[in-house]
């Protein structure tokens, strides 16, 4: 390797490990079948790293120039650098949520619902999981809008506002047509994932056992589960 590695990131198909190295300002790539650094990429202070689902780019943030490096896995050159705001520090965040690339199936869940003494000031509380196929269509949690439902209540999070945290999960927190709502993405392990939504000020009436619940909108996973009730 190079001086002081920081970061590192596999290729989806696992024939190359790419590795930061910050002292020495270079990447360095390795080739599985051999253990051998293969090349070589030279780069502005790299601090992590991370590579695009189809294996086709690396992303490389340069801490001390605010710039984002892109090396093309064909050639191993860089083909373009991004301007960005601060010190950039990590890419791994990213990486974890291009992995969301498909919808969930198979969703499990525990839900406590509170009926309010008045309508619209019922509370429920949301924790599923869900395995993700391989197959199906992008999810984007941070642009695409998201929608939730659970019984006769149904809720969806505008475009651009989930937010991407340094764990790699994606949070909402906000106030969506008088409904106060915080709901969570986040990885839990080898393709699967949990999802976590709060919600006071919601309309659930008519909703009885067993509760019908959708997650995560368009891209969605569909189960039925018996709810906690509280009258």
């Amino acid at each position: 390797m190079g001086d002081e590695p920081n970061g590192v990131a596999v290729t989806p198909d696992g024939k190359h490990v790419y590795v930061a190295n910050f002292e020495s300002l270079d990447v360095s790539v390795i080739d599985t079948a051999t253990d051998t650094v293969v090349a070589t990429v030279a780069t502005v202070e790299p601090k992590w790293i991370a590579v695009t689902p189809d294996g086709k780019h690396v992303y490389v943030p340069n801490y001390a120039s605010g710039t984002v490096s892109v090396i093309d896995t064909a050639t191993n050159t860089v083909v373009a650098t991004v301007k960005v705001a601060g010190f950039p520090l990590e890419m791994m965040a990213w990486a974890s949520f291009r992995r969301l690339r498909a919808s969930p199936s198979s969703p499990s869940a525990k839900l406590d619902i509170a009926f309010g003494p008045a309508p619209n000031q019922d509370s429920f509380n949301l924790h599923s999981s869900f395995t993700l196929s391989s197959t199906a269509p992008g999810l984007h949690p941070h642009r695409d809008p998201v929608t939730l439902q659970v019984g006769t209540f149904s809720i969806t999070i505008p475009p651009d506002s989930f937010r991407e945290q340094p764990n790699g999960s994606f949070s909402f927190a906000g106030v969506i047509g008088g409904v106060s709502l915080k709901a969570q993405i986040y990885h839990t392990g080898t393709l699967q994932y949990a999802f976590h939504a709060k919600a006071t000020g919601a309309s659930l009436t008519g909703t009885k056992n067993v509760v019908y619940v959708t997650i995560i909108g368009g891209d969605s996973g569909a189960t039925s589960v018996t709810a906690k009730i509280t009258p």
